[in-house]
């Protein structure tokens, strides 16, 4: 039997408003991104996708690039990268749209673990992550922990925690078995083969 998919965390809703914070990315030496942390329930997940609402400007846009990160670097500063997802080729269309991202191979989400969520983007442009209005915290079997505004320039590394603005983003996965089901079967396998062998040979 196959796991049903299951909305980790979202705030996705429908209008979407215009309403959105700008993710540029002039050179390796400034550039800005977001970056949301959410902790795992006590249970694991493998991801399936990530989808974000994103605004394309006609004038000069830039290609996302989303991420999850670990957490070990605290609350205040992205941590070290963990996988990378790809979403379609090229920019965000003009305008307001949802955007899917899937992940290259499979990527396990610890339970009770707390990870990063970041949208960055791989050259130079700039594009809007939308937010809705009015704000709406994210929900799931997921807790959200706060909002990371990055901003890398020149002169160093500034970071702001800004927990009133949640960008609208919506991450699904699949439970992971439970160890103890997975084990009986592997128990119960050597008897399986045995009574299999033991109808044929009768």
């Amino acid at each position: 039997m196959v796991a049903p998919l299951t909305t980790i965390l979202s705030n996705i809703q429908e209008p979407n408003r215009s309403l959105a914070q700008q993710i540029t990315y002039e050179s390796d030496e400034y550039q800005t991104f977001r970056a949301i942390a959410f902790t795992m329930p006590s249970e694991a997940y493998f991801l399936t996708s990530v989808s974000l609402v994103l605004s394309g400007f006609p004038e000069e846009t830039g290609n996302p690039l989303v991420s999850i990160l670990n957490y070990d670097r605290g609350p205040d500063r992205p941590g070290s990268a963990y996988a990378t997802l790809v979403g379609p080729p090229g920019p965000p269309p003009v305008g307001i749209s949802t955007v899917s991202f899937a992940p290259t191979h499979a990527i396990l989400l610890k339970a009770d673990q707390t990870y990063w969520l970041q949208l960055s983007q791989s050259g130079p442009g700039r594009f809007g992550w939308v937010f809705p209005e009015p704000m709406v915290q994210p929900t799931g079997v997921a807790q959200e922990d706060g909002t990371l505004r990055v901003s890398l320039r020149p002169v160093g590394d500034n970071y702001f925690l800004d927990h009133a603005w949640w960008n609208q983003f919506s991450i699904e996965g699949v439970a992971v078995p439970e160890l103890n089901s997975v084990g009986l079967v592997i128990l119960a396998a050597p008897f399986l083969l045995r009574r299999r062998r033991a109808n044929k040979t009768r």
